[in-house]
């Protein structure tokens, strides 16, 4: 966390975690994942993927295609996240707009926020 940030932890609760969108509970929500990773219809050589592109709608309506890209990537690979999302809400035209806080809760536990990387992205983007 950098000088920016302050020293409090805070952390950002689920607003979806509401079984609509995806389940609160933390087992029904890894058996959820668990199916949705599994068997993708496209079986790609690990070494050849460089990200995923995902849906992040409820899991209802892109679980399985999420799953699908996930699916293929090695075990183990994956340490850091970007996600990159609409401005549903109009809250930041034509701008980045960022959490203000440390951590996402969710259901299967704390993600940190790579708030290193983000300022590193945004003063290259330029936002």
């Amino acid at each position: 966390m950098n000088s920016a940030h302050a020293a409090k932890t805070r952390i950002r609760q689920p607003r979806f975690a509401d079984n609509m969108w995806y389940s609160a509970n933390a087992d029904t929500l890894k058996a959820r994942i668990t199916n949705y990773l599994a068997d993708p219809p496209l079986q790609l050589d690990p070494e050849s993927v460089l990200g995923v592109v995902a849906p992040h709608a409820g899991h209802r309506f892109s679980g399985h295609v999420a799953g699908a890209g996930f699916a293929n990537l090695p075990s183990g690979l994956v340490d850091t996240v970007i996600l990159l999302g609409p401005d549903h809400r109009g809250a930041a035209p034509g701008r980045t707009s960022t959490p203000a806080v440390e951590m996402w809760h969710t259901p299967l536990g704390n993600i940190p926020v790579a708030w290193e990387l983000l300022d590193i992205i945004k003063k290259e983007v330029g936002l």
